[in-house]
């Protein structure tokens, strides 16, 4: 029934992408593709589940058992690709502190070849989740999925083998399980709480000219439109947008240059047009042959969907969601610093950031805030597979538009994970995680403990 019921859900909220994607693959002769699957059991146990500033005696402890069935399926052939990877996750909270969910995580993409090489046919779909109301904490009544279904083709047209012009059309749908969003915002320091529908259809189109110089630098033009119509266009800015930027690629081997200048229209229906500056610069540096060292500025406007659209938040054992919740644009203005070293008896990254977000809504926004954070992650690989993987980080977060002063977070998480290969197809992991969160707001400050415990088997 629990097998049963995880089907059920994840139909009904994908059953656009699924459809699409069974009518395209009825009509292909597909061989064997790569395909690996795991099923697994994860029993948890909190200290402070919802993550409240102090749980009552009966709030306090929580235990859950997660059912997990994940697959990764790769095919490349002459007139197609497919890659599928994703995870289901039924989630049962014992004592009911907690709602029970049912939730996962996927990113799935085909391409249809029609002329191999010139012409395209792309089907991607995004299964993730996000906040419902970013400002509260992360908890599991704060969470709701979200797919992206997109689609379109690419068409290349070769003046040279060193000289290209790329077109690309796209219509999308973005879905939100919660049906009725938290849309927040300021209005003469009173904050103002709505519910609105955040589901919205998009059309994406682009071109790029492509003039390779030489064997190290590449130059590109680019120009690229966006219509966005929201289901509810009261509340959200219906908007049409469009970027025209340079780009420039470098690579000698040792060093990567990437950057972008240009500038981002957006014509708004609620709402004043505005203008804005693009720009990205990244340098890498390959500091050894398994070490290197990444420096990157942006600043560029993009909103919800773009982000989510690109990468998928969660992961079978992992509580992280995104906190983008609003879908108006807003500026993305990061300064980074990454290193990366990478062994075969394990490795770790280190990402220093710093990074303002101001939403473009139609009052100051609540979700307007400058961040600073340090995250190091790990692994140590030990033999017959067995391994360790750790996880420190620290974030400040200031809201500076709730209150005169704002509100300051800050988070700390701590997380260690061994897994131990009980046969070549049965692992054993355990972990301990600890969140804490100190906030100038009182009621949202939070310490919680997990340990977990997890049975995996897997195809490989």
């Amino acid at each position: 029934m629990i097998i049963a019921g995880v089907w059920v859900v994840t139909i009904s909220i994908n059953i656009r992408g699924i459809i699409v994607l069974i009518s395209v693959f009825a009509s292909m002769n597909i061989n064997a593709a790569d395909v690996s699957y795991s099923a697994g059991l994860l029993l948890a146990q909190y200290d402070n589940v919802n993550r409240v500033q102090n749980p009552a005696e009966n709030q306090k402890n929580e235990t859950s058992y997660t059912l997990i069935a994940a697959m990764t399926a790769v095919e490349d052939a002459a007139n197609y690709s497919v890659f599928i990877d994703g995870n289901i996750r039924s989630i049962d909270y014992i004592e009911n502190i907690a709602p029970d969910r049912v939730t996962g995580d996927l990113t799935a993409n085909l391409i249809w070849k029609i002329k191999p090489g010139q012409f395209d046919w792309i089907l991607n779909d995004t299964f993730t989740q996000t906040a419902i109301n970013p400002l509260q904490n992360n908890s599991p009544g704060n969470r709701q999925n979200v797919n992206i279904l997109s689609t379109g083709p690419d068409y290349t047209i070769r003046f040279s083998a060193t000289n290209n012009l790329i077109f690309s059309g796209r219509i999308e749908n973005y879905l939100f399980e919660n049906n009725r969003q938290q849309v927040l915002n300021n209005a003469n320091n009173n904050n103002q709480q709505t519910l609105v529908s955040a589901n919205n259809n998009r059309a994406i189109f682009s071109a790029s000219w492509s003039r390779q110089m030489n064997s190290r630098l590449n130059l590109s033009i680019n120009d690229d439109a966006a219509i966005v119509r929201y289901r509810n266009n009261q509340s959200f800015n219906n908007y049409d947008r469009n970027d025209v930027y340079l780009g420039v690629n470098y690579s000698s081997g040792l060093h990567t240059l990437d950057a972008q200048f240009g500038f981002t229209n957006v014509r708004n229906e609620l709402t004043d047009n505005i203008q804005y500056d693009r720009y990205l610069l990244s340098v890498t540096r390959a500091s050894t042959r398994n070490s290197s060292i990444q420096l990157s500025y942006q600043d560029i406007a993009t909103d919800t969907g773009s982000q989510l659209a690109q990468s998928v938040s969660g992961g079978a054992n992992s509580n992280s969601i995104s906190t983008l919740a609003s879908n108006n644009v807003f500026v993305d203005k990061t300064l980074r610093v990454q290193y990366i070293k990478a062994e075969i008896s394990g490795g770790f990254s280190l990402d220093i950031y710093s990074r303002d977000r101001t939403y473009a809504s139609l009052l100051p926004s609540l979700l307007d805030e400058k961040s600073e954070g340090v995250v190091l992650t790990g692994n140590w690989n030990l033999e017959r597979g067995n391994s360790i993987v750790y996880r420190a980080s620290y974030i400040n977060t200031l809201f500076v538009n709730i209150s005169s002063a704002g509100r300051d977070d800050e988070d700390y998480i701590y997380s260690i994970n061994y897994n131990y290969r009980l046969r070549r197809n049965v692992t054993i992991g355990v972990s301990a995680i600890s969140s804490e969160r100190q906030s100038t707001a009182t009621q949202f400050s939070y310490d919680d403990l997990t340990f977990t415990l997890g049975l995996t088997y897997s195809s490989l």
